[in-house]
């Protein structure tokens, strides 16, 4: 969570949660939390559940895939990439 730039509060307020809520379950003094504020903190942070949860990465997550890919071939990654981009720039 750190890596990705959010402190508990910064993801309280993002997903609009109780700062108690997020701070609680991420210290593991509660394991109480439900699906519904759980999958509100995965879609903030750009991670799923399960990653939440059992702090596993998720293996087909962009950025995990990209991490694997060795510096020497990533030019080459960007490159098959860009193929993807749609013409008039839209997501």
């Amino acid at each position: 969570m750190e890596a990705k730039g959010y402190s508990a509060r910064k993801l309280a307020l993002e997903a609009k949660l109780a700062d108690t809520t997020v701070s609680k379950f991420l210290s593991g003094s509660t394991r109480s939390i439900t699906i519904e504020n759980l999958e509100k903190c995965a879609e903030v942070l750009g991670v799923s559940m399960r990653h939440l949860m059992f702090d596993e990465p998720d293996a087909d997550n962009i950025s995990s895939i990209w991490q694997r890919i060795p510096k020497e071939n990533r030019a080459q990654a960007r490159a098959v990439l860009r193929t993807f981009e749609r013409k008039d720039g839209t997501a």
